[in-house]
């Protein structure tokens, strides 16, 4: 029975069992207990009787000068359910989340750059194709599809047709909690692309004693989205040599929408291969490349009308 003597972080531990075991997915159950281990190093003898809004603000001060805005707002909007569960229950007189602030002094390290120029894809392609291991072929495939990272880690051989040069995307792999499969982010996310024979060579060459139903990638050993962050960080930095700042995972599929895009592929088919809810979202996420191929756009009428 919770009493106001019972430690906070036991109070979460059983608040997460009873209130989120089964109502939210497990990769956001993951996010509430990793909330709870910092409330296990930080608060480790703090009881309910405890907690006061004094107390608490210094708890979000010494969280935030290790972590980014973002992350601390996240672990506020975590830690401050429970809070206002012991308010309703009687065992806290207070609220203490009233007129928090969210303190952070760790300063954000923005990546300006969110995509490679096509030259700097070309290059990335080559040393893919040249290096040819399970780790680069999954880059590649990035690259060439525009996929999110759990989305291709749940590609099985059942979702490609090599007949037709197509593979189909319907889930995603649960790669933080590494138990299974997932639905996509969103239902237009559910979509099939076509893809050139390399791109299946690659799924292909990895799938080598994997069931037709089970994760091609994820079986081939890949599996956590920091290593291949890590890989890709350093062909950039240490073989291929490009300027600023390297470009994330998450970058390969922006650097595919550009590719399209400088290719002059219509909005609409832009946002279908990449699995956009509508245009707008694709237009909001590639306005700066929208515009400078209009520009280029502009250039060729002109060019054009010139010549009439």
């Amino acid at each position: 029975m919770t009493t106001k003597d019972t430690f906070f972080w036991k109070y979460f531990d059983d608040w997460i069992v009873t209130y989120k075991q089964n109502e939210v997915r497990p990769v956001t159950l993951q996010k509430y207990y990793i909330a709870n281990q910092v409330i296990k190093e930080l608060w480790s003898k703090v009881k309910i009787s405890d907690i006061t809004r004094e107390l608490y603000q210094q708890l979000i001060n010494l969280y935030g000068k290790k972590h980014e805005k973002q992350t601390v707002e996240d672990f506020v909007h975590i830690i401050n359910q429970p809070f206002r569960d012991l308010k309703y229950d009687g065992l806290l007189d207070k609220d203490p989340t009233y007129r928090i602030k969210i303190v952070t002094t760790k300063k954000v390290v923005k990546n300006s750059r969110k995509y490679l120029e096509i030259s700097e894809m070309k290059k990335l392609d080559e040393f893919c194709r040249k290096d040819d291991g399970t780790y680069t072929n999954f880059i590649d495939i990035l690259l060439r599809t525009g996929f999110r990272y759990a989305e291709c880690l749940g590609v099985t051989m059942n979702d490609i047709d090599f007949d037709k040069h197509t593979v189909s995307i319907n889930k995603t792999w649960d790669y933080k909690t590494d138990e299974g499969f997932q639905p996509t982010k969103n239902s237009s996310s559910v979509r099939t692309i076509e893809v050139d024979d390399y791109t299946l060579r690659c799924f292909k060459r990895n799938a080598v004693g994997v069931n037709d139903d089970e994760p091609i990638f994820r079986k081939a050993g890949i599996r956590f989205n920091s290593t291949v962050n890590d890989v890709l960080k350093s062909i950039q930095e240490r073989y291929l040599h490009f300027d600023g700042l390297p470009i994330t995972v998450h970058g390969l599929r922006h650097t595919h929408a550009s590719f399209l895009i400088s290719n002059s592929v219509s909005i609409q088919s832009v946002a279908d291969r990449l699995g956009h809810a509508d245009t707008i979202t694709t237009q909001e996420t590639y306005i700066h490349l929208l515009r400078k191929q209009k520009r280029k756009d502009n250039d060729i009428i002109m060019k054009g009308l010139a010549e009439l």
